[in-house]
């Protein structure tokens, strides 16, 4: 096989793990889900019967929604939405409003977008502030829409809302920014907090990381991943790559 061949091959195996991953959240949803839904309401139904039923069977019925809650967070995380395909950045935005901002672990603007320039307030008690100022218009958009192949956007949406996560989860920031814009080679994305930081170079090689699961994804699509950041100083991801004709 000749150098040539390799970005090709690469592409076709990211579209056959993303079409295996949605054939899983399909079986979750329409396989698992439905079980774990009439097993909560055969559990409440017999509660309401008899108070000293229902204490027997409080755990149980707390282990079936834990499991739901599960099941639902792993169809979320293999799959993607078919919107990511048109425009990922807004498909990140829209899935972290739903996961992170309307759980409390982080603050967005009453429409979850900041023009340039507004990133939002830095000090909100409630979480960072994530600004997206990558998205524009009514409704919005990135300069992405509507120019991407399917593994590309599915691979950009995941890379986005993974790095956006870590930023909240690990990070202790007050801003969150997601911003992207064009290249003479294509598109350049970052997304930056004023978080802790840390130094990229001492990173256990022997230990897989996250980044190494983001760093993968962008290369199987031809995209590549470069991470500033410094102890104390906030963090750069900055994720690139050509739009696919």
């Amino acid at each position: 096989m000749s150098s040539h061949d390799t970005p090709d091959l690469e592409r076709r195996i990211a579209i056959a793990v993303e079409r295996e991953r949605q054939q899983i959240a399909s079986e979750i949803h329409d396989g698992l889900l439905p079980y774990l839904y009439a097993t909560a309401a055969k559990l409440s139904q017999l509660r309401r019967r008899d108070d000293e039923l229902s204490a027997t069977l409080k755990d149980a019925a707390d282990w079936v929604d834990r499991s739901r809650q599960i099941a639902r967070d792993l169809m979320n995380a293999i799959s993607y939405p078919e919107s990511a395909v048109r425009d990922p950045l807004r498909a990140a935005w829209e899935f972290i409003e739903e996961v992170l901002v309307r759980s409390g672990l982080a603050v967005s603007g009453e429409s979850g977008i900041a023009s340039a320039g507004e990133p939002g307030s830095s000090n909100d008690p409630a979480g960072p502030h994530i600004a997206w100022p990558c998205l524009v218009g009514d409704p919005p958009e990135s300069i992405m829409a509507g120019r991407l192949d399917e593994p590309t956007g599915a691979a950009i949406y995941r890379i986005v809302t993974e790095l956006v996560r870590n930023a909240v989860r690990h990070a202790n920031a007050n801003q969150i920014i997601v911003d992207a814009i064009q290249t003479d080679q294509g598109v350049r994305i970052e997304v930056r907090d004023d978080g802790s930081g840390f130094n990229p170079d001492a990173l256990d090689k022997t230990t897989r990381h996250g980044l190494d699961w983001v760093r993968g994804r962008a290369e199987a699509v031809g995209w590549e991943l470069q991470i500033e950041s410094d102890e104390g100083g906030g963090t750069n991801a900055i994720v690139s790559g050509p739009i696919p004709a």
